[in-house]
């Protein structure tokens, strides 16, 4: 977070001018996302100007590759909050998995968004109908810097299944899929409204969505018991069922974020979700100050704790960080 930015001369101002004409200190944030092609960009930007409107926060969204990305830049303080997957926010705290010895104790769960899948998207034209018919295909895991691309390299190369990885950002994924060049890819998104993305590749190639055999989830859940999968009777493409794995969207942040301005964020997040849904019709209808204390596994913030117990909600003490005790 950056306060205090003032007039200086032949610069644009970036604070506000109160009445005696003095220059008034004004917060701004920067906000890792994802890639733009991704529907979750979107949430972003309308966060952004929600805080804008309701607070007079300036919040920059900042494109990065993913969680992973967002996981290096959180670490290093280059953003305030960014978008994650829980419990791979987990697996950054705690430092499980591939960051095995290397934990983030700072890092803390701002909020819930919505629960999402990670969707095995293939042009049906290619006759790939099980996860094994990736074999020697070329395909996306996941946006490049992404917890999606490194999930799915290590989960289908534990199974013995090996693709010829076409590594790249989502929008030069999609146009590679469309263009025939690529079998498909992997991608995050809401199991209850369609994905800007996966609808953009389906305008070009007739698509289907692949399932995790019961074979396949007992291997990964014998390695990574905190994985769960869900079978969708439907997606919002129309096309089921499928055995996918399920997530939950989150925004993560550290603790170094001001309890005062975690709480009015929060706050303003979770009371104003209609105006959410205009740019991110997934989180419609949804309640975040409960999604937020029945889905995060990492801490939450100290702003959030206040939030929620302001509503009269208890928050167990898994979910409390060292700083709450």
């Amino acid at each position: 977070m950056k306060r205090g930015w003032l007039l200086s001369a032949g610069l644009l101002a970036l604070g506000t001018v109160a009445s005696n004409g003095v220059v008034a200190e004004q917060t701004l944030y920067t906000i890792g996302a994802t890639g733009q092609a991704s529907s979750f960009y979107a949430y972003h930007v309308g966060v952004a100007q929600l805080l804008k409107d309701k607070l007079g926060y300036q919040a920059t969204v900042q494109e990065t590759g993913g969680a992973s990305d967002n996981k290096k830049l959180l670490e290093r303080g280059q953003v305030d909050w960014a978008q994650f997957a829980e419990p791979d926010f987990f697996e950054f705290y705690k430092g499980l998995g591939k960051w095995e010895g290397n934990p983030q104790p700072d890092f803390r769960v701002f909020w819930v968004v919505n629960p999402i899948a990670y969707f095995p998207v293939v042009n049906k034209d290619m006759g790939i109908r099980r996860m094994e018919d990736l074999q020697g295909k070329a395909f996306n895991p996941g946006g490049r810097g992404s917890a999606t691309e490194r999930m799915t390299q290590d989960l289908l190369t534990m199974l013995g299944i090996e693709p010829e990885w076409f590594r790249a950002g989502y929008s030069d994924a999609v146009a590679a899929i469309k263009d025939r060049r690529v079998a498909g890819y992997m991608k995050a998104g809401s199991t209850s409204a369609p994905d800007a993305s996966i609808m953009d590749v389906g305008t070009a190639v007739p698509i289907d969505i692949l399932s995790w055999s019961d074979e396949h989830v007992a291997k990964i859940k014998a390695k990574y018991p905190w994985y769960d999968f869900v079978t969708l009777e439907t997606t919002p493409y129309g096309i089921g069922p499928v055995n996918v794995r399920a997530v939950f969207f989150i925004m993560g942040t550290t603790s170094k974020m001001p309890e005062e301005e975690a709480y009015k964020i929060v706050k303003t997040i979770a009371e104003n979700v209609a105006f959410q849904g205009d740019s991110y019709p997934a989180i419609k209808g949804r309640d975040v100050a409960r999604e937020t204390l029945a889905r995060a596994q990492a801490p939450l913030h100290m702003g959030t704790i206040r939030y929620l117990r302001e509503l009269g909600l208890t928050v167990p003490d898994r979910l409390l960080p060292p700083e709450a005790k």
